[in-house]
């Protein structure tokens, strides 16, 4: 929850405006997560971190609390953060002149 909830406002809001810095507060969180998750649960906050052992050792009780937990953790941070933040505000996406996938004119590279 933290962890997300830290990289909108620092890296992802257009507004921010210590972006150069933005990896300072992401890790002071991850300090803050490690600090106190790691007595519980081993601050495994990626889910292939704990699937790896639990493959290899072949125990799957309480497994599911380490993919659903971030993935919930995850929902309520964007959702927290939009009610907050940015709840009424209008939200502009970039537009671009070239279609992403490219166009016509686009050159291709002769075939060797």
């Amino acid at each position: 929850f933290f962890l997300v909830l830290t990289v909108f406002a620092v890296a992802v809001d257009d507004r921010g405006v210590f972006k150069s810095v933005a990896g300072l507060p992401i890790g002071l969180v991850l300090v803050f997560d490690i600090l106190m998750g790691g007595p519980l649960t081993g601050a495994s906050m990626n889910p292939a971190r704990s699937f790896g052992p639990a493959l290899v050792s072949w125990t799957w009780t309480d497994l599911w609390v380490y993919f659903i937990g971030p993935v919930t953790g995850a929902v309520i941070a964007a959702s927290v953060y939009w009610l907050a933040f940015l709840r009424g505000r209008e939200v502009s996406v970039p537009r671009t002149e070239t279609p992403i996938g490219g166009g016509p004119e686009e050159e291709l590279l002769p075939a060797e």
